[in-house]
């Protein structure tokens, strides 16, 4: 019967790209990885500020709503202590849930390389296995395949634009949502 050995100590960790002896192609594929890493995380981080205003103002007007036309004579004072309690409750869980992990965490190359590819697939999995294949030790043979893989992901990523990497949708439908949120408010606000 087969076994297989499992050695805890043995953890599959991409580090970050050594660029010291590399090429040009390298290291363009390093600054376009740093590059989506960096966008990644700005893109999350608005997304999740936006969010949480959304989700913050909708749990104020709910508690409005209820406050003013549901409940006659308004809350009593432990439903608005509750209210409170549960609206800040959940904020708390919302950022240790979200955001301190955005915060602590740093992006994996081969998630970003898999970003990238997820957005352009005729990138054709060139760019993670030029993430995942480095060389280790002096084996010229290893070290030639991994040049040729950064230039051949190199040359496909050039015809690609930086900015289209992360997709943004998301973020105009939250302001959309948000602005029409605070327009409502305000409306209330004045009537």
């Amino acid at each position: 019967m087969a076994t297989i050995e499992q050695h805890p100590e043995q953890v599959l960790a991409v580090s970050d790209w050594s660029d010291a002896e590399r090429s040009k192609a390298s290291r363009y594929l390093a600054q376009r990885l740093a590059e989506t890493r960096s966008d990644y995380k700005s893109v999350a981080l608005a997304s999740f500020t936006l969010g949480f205003a959304v989700v913050g103002l909708a749990w104020l007007a709910l508690g409005v709503l209820l406050e003013h036309w549901w409940l006659a004579g308004g809350m009593p004072v432990w439903l608005r202590w509750t209210w409170l309690v549960v609206g800040l409750g959940g904020a708390i869980a919302a950022m240790v849930r979200w955001l301190v992990p955005l915060l602590r965490y740093r992006v994996n190359l081969v998630y970003a390389a898999r970003t990238i590819e997820r957005e352009f697939p005729e990138l054709h999995n060139d760019l993670v296995n030029a993430v995942l294949v480095r060389p280790t030790g002096g084996d010229s043979r290893a070290s030639l395949i991994a040049r040729s893989l950064d230039r051949r992901a190199a040359q496909q990523l050039t015809s690609i634009p930086a900015d289209d990497v992360i997709d943004k949708q998301h973020l105009v439908r939250l302001a959309a949502v948000l602005a029409v949120l605070v327009v409502g408010a305000s409306l209330y606000a004045l009537l």
